[in-house]
């Protein structure tokens, strides 16, 4: 239901949002997703709210990506790609699966990554990546950005490119640096 006025509500779990710009209103429409059916490629900007979605996902946005809602599970791959900044909202729990992250722009994860492998590129890292993964590899696009990861468990990290910036790798157990962490300004290593 499109929430259009202050009396307005919705119906059901779905995702309620109101717009309150002056003019233009909210457009329903293929730019956010609801349901279990993900496309794999979208032109443009996209929000993901997949409360039924099951299975692996491969999704490439042209512009800026942000996921609301996606179930994982284990053994289940995840790959997002945005031509822009990427936002991930929850966790991303796909057990001995691998994670994969890559944003033109911004990469904003609030939630937990826990998988066998992660694979994230991006020109800047809002926030600390926290995870629960075997191997890392990261790749940071521009100097501008800092890259910090906090690792629950012990962590690989095979070659990553800090792209100039800091790295700060904090981990629960053993950590391994299996590969060369290049173009870094500084690193810290716990």
């Amino acid at each position: 239901k499109l929430i259009a006025s202050d009396s307005d509500r919705g119906a059901g779990s779905e995702l309620e949002v109101i717009y309150t710009a002056g003019t233009g209103g909210v457009t329903q429409g293929s730019k956010t997703m609801t349901g279990s059916s993900v496309p794999s490629s979208v032109s443009g900007d996209y929000v993901l709210v997949a409360p039924n979605h099951t299975g692996p996902l491969t999704l490439s946005v042209s512009g800026t990506l942000v996921i609301v809602q996606l179930p994982t599970s284990p053994g289940n791959a995840i790959n997002l790609t945005a031509g822009e900044d990427l936002t991930i909202l929850e966790d991303l729990n796909v057990g001995s699966a691998s994670v994969n992250l890559t944003a033109n722009g911004a990469l904003t994860m609030t939630g937990h990554i826990s998988a066998s492998s992660l694979t994230v590129r991006a020109d800047a890292f809002n926030l600390p990546l926290n995870t629960s993964v075997s191997t890392l590899s990261f790749t940071a696009t521009t100097s501008a950005s800092d890259f910090r990861v906090i690792e629950t468990d012990g962590l690989t990290v095979t070659a990553s490119n800090a792209g100039g910036g800091s790295v700060s790798i904090e981990a629960g157990g053993l950590l391994n640096i299996a590969g060369a962490i290049s173009n870094s300004s500084e690193i810290d290593l716990t």
